[in-house]
């Protein structure tokens, strides 16, 4: 998820005839990052770039946003395939709340669809974008292996208009009547 979505963001920026230091390997720790900027800078040391577009392991924030400040965070899922490096989804959600509260000017881009991800806006000063997608691909309710069938603040059950993947989709608090969707 993160490698591609960084990927297609840089290919995007590139597209537009924009040059750009990119970790297009998925190098995202603080080595991996200093290295984009290494491979990406003249042998003068200058770089020649407009734009940094910089994939970054959920961990590694920390050591790394104190040598540079992003503009923008794109933040897109949860889910519990990183329990055996980050043990449960909230621990790794308490890293990239730490991330955006070390970096209040950066806009947060928040995948709307992921309530794990949306909840960071009540919690950071930062400005925030939501984006998602706003169809359903299956019918059926999430099901009883969901990263996130709660609510994180109130701890009551999502109800869900739809599902897109795992616990992902139109979902709402009814205690909260948070509801948020792309589009609304």
């Amino acid at each position: 998820g993160k490698t591609t979505t960084n990927n297609l963001l840089c290919s995007a920026i590139e597209s537009e005839g924009k040059k750009l230091v990119c970790n297009h390997t998925g190098s995202n720790m603080l080595d991996g990052v200093a290295a984009a900027f290494v491979l990406a800078a003249k042998n003068n040391g200058k770089l020649d770039a407009d734009y940094a577009s910089i994939e970054i392991d959920e961990a590694s924030t920390v050591r790394v946003f104190p040598h540079f400040k992003p503009d923008y965070m794109v933040l897109t899922n949860l889910f519990r395939d990183q329990l055996d490096r980050y043990g449960e989804v909230t621990h790794t959600l308490s890293k990239l709340r730490v991330g955006a509260q070390n970096s209040p000017n950066a806009v947060l881009c928040l995948n709307a669809d992921d309530s794990l991800i949306t909840s960071l806006h009540d919690d950071v000063p930062n400005p925030v974008i939501f984006y998602g997608i706003s169809t359903p691909l299956y019918e059926e309710q999430v099901s009883d292996l969901s990263d996130a069938p709660y609510c994180i603040k109130c701890k009551s059950e999502y109800q869900y208009d739809f599902v897109t993947y795992g616990h992902l989709g139109g979902y709402r608090c009814v205690i909260h009547r948070h509801h948020i969707h792309p589009g609304e």
